[in-house]
């Protein structure tokens, strides 16, 4: 639950810092706009990343099965 919102608290900050920054000087994008491209690339990559990892997660399932015979080792452990 914490990890939720230090997410959903990092990414509003970002959504209105983003456009500040490159909103400021004689030059600077527009906030609206800025603000509107950020927020759909943050979910855009979001979803994408989260595909990625499931597709991941599915190929590598594998790597699961040899972990728990690591407990049970041979050598005694170092003190």
């Amino acid at each position: 639950m914490l990890a939720g919102i230090t997410t959903f608290m990092t990414m509003a900050y970002i959504l209105f810092v983003n456009p500040s920054i490159l909103g400021a000087g004689e030059n600077g994008l527009p906030f609206a706009a800025v603000l509107s491209v950020t927020g759909l690339v943050a979910g855009v990559m979001t979803i994408a990343m989260g595909v990625f990892i499931a597709i991941i997660g599915f190929a590598n399932s594998g790597v699961v099965i040899p972990v728990p015979g690591v407990a049970r080792r041979s050598w005694p452990a170092p003190s």
